[in-house]
């Protein structure tokens, strides 16, 4: 940089004398020790994997609720869609599972989604997807996921294996919400984590941070406090390209808002009713 040059080449100079050479002094101090008093304030981001104990899934619970869809488009609000998503706590030899099945509704189009995990860590076990045109089958297996996508079409059925490896344990994208629901309440919170979602290629690299607790209208007159917490989903270049934004209840988990932002605009999921 021409004027970073010009300083050091006056400050090797005698000739300008000792006030220049302290006030060069000094604006070396502080190019030196400020960034360093930056870099100490940052706080570490935690890599959450499947499995480990990290998020508080200790906290989940069975229950039933449902969520009414909006898109945001020029200002203008409009329903687009239906949740129903129901989560249940079950055990299996010993070991505490959870099984969350989800009926998304988008106009004449119907998706059926059931998803299950160890509820330690929400690790995967398997996911099933009945959609209008396709029909998917995963069954995770630490880095190893398997399975086939069955494409409907006017010609027959055709299907497509899944055979994805990774290098580290990745999450059902699935489960976003569950992350969401069982996240540390500290604000501040900076995290990452690994998720797979077969139609991004595979591994989708995710950031997030708990911003902080708010306060909430459920319904009219009825406030509770909520954790706003981010999830950032990059792309393989690493450039945001979905910012989902969660409203968590601090009482009972339950998610109060979700909101998701793309290019293409913004679509909200808020709740029509729930039982805990």
């Amino acid at each position: 940089m021409p004027g970073h040059s010009k300083t050091l080449w006056g400050f090797s100079r005698i000739s300008n004398g000792l006030e220049s050479t302290l006030h060069n002094m000094k604006l070396i101090h502080l190019l030196i020790f400020l960034p360093m008093a930056a870099l100490g304030q940052r706080k570490d981001t935690v890599t959450i994997t499947p499995g480990q104990k990290f998020l508080v899934t200790d906290k989940l619970s069975d229950y039933k609720a449902s969520y009414e869809l909006f898109s945001l488009r020029d200002g203008t609000e409009k329903k687009v869609g239906e949740l129903e998503d129901s989560f249940q706590v079950i055990s299996e030899k010993g070991d505490k599972q959870g099984l969350r099945i989800c009926k998304i509704t988008f106009g004449s189009n119907i998706i059926l989604d059931s998803g299950l995990c160890l509820l330690t860590g929400l690790k995967p076990v398997y996911h099933r997807s009945r959609q209008m045109v396709k029909r998917m089958v995963m069954d995770f297996n630490d880095n190893r996921i398997g399975g086939e996508v069955i494409y409907h079409t006017n010609r027959g059925d055709s299907s497509v294996s899944i055979n994805h490896v990774s290098n580290v344990v990745l999450f059902d994208s699935y489960y976003e919400d569950m992350i969401a629901r069982t996240m540390r309440f500290e604000k501040g919170l900076l995290f990452k984590f690994g998720e797979y979602i077969y139609e991004r290629g595979g591994l989708v690299r995710c950031t997030g941070e708990v911003v902080e607790k708010t306060k909430v209208t459920v319904r009219p007159g009825v406030m509770v406090d909520a954790w706003k917490i981010l999830f950032f989903e990059h792309d393989p270049q690493g450039a945001i390209i979905r910012t989902t934004t969660f409203l968590v209840s601090e009482q009972s988990r339950d998610i109060v808002l979700r909101e998701y932002k793309t290019k293409n605009g913004i679509m909200t999921m808020r709740p029509r009713d729930s039982q805990g």
